[in-house]
């Protein structure tokens, strides 16, 4: 039985090829994607980390709202007995209308600040 010399070297090129197609072409589509996956994996735990916090919070202030709820109830039969209203008397100061001149002056005092302020923009 003879073996052909050219079946020898085109087992080699096929093995040289196979190794440059896995070299340079799969390995690094395969490191990307496992970097996806892992990445992916990263985001679902954060994901339930923070739904779990989100649940937790939630169920807090349910609590909260629900013993609200009871010591409203408690308290309710002692406000209705008081309701009596506390009247306060209190003067209310007037106050004066402002004359043209006084509001005329600050409006010039505004914008001299303001002209002042906005000098270096021009």
């Amino acid at each position: 039985m003879t073996i052909n010399f050219t079946i020898f070297i085109q087992a080699i090129h096929f093995f040289l090829a196979y190794l440059i197609i896995v070299r340079l072409f799969i390995k690094p589509a395969l490191d990307i994607i496992t970097l996806h996956e892992k990445q992916n994996r990263e985001l679902l735990l954060q994901l339930d980390l923070q739904t779990k916090k989100f649940e937790e919070k939630n169920k807090n202030k349910l609590d909260l709202w629900q013993e609200s709820l009871i010591k409203f109830s408690l308290y309710k039969a002692d406000i209705d007995k008081t309701k009596t209203k506390i009247q306060i008397n209190w003067p209310i100061p007037k106050v004066s209308v402002p004359s043209d001149d006084l509001i005329a002056s600050l409006k010039n005092e505004t914008l001299n600040f303001l002209k002042d302020k906005i000098s270096h923009v021009e």
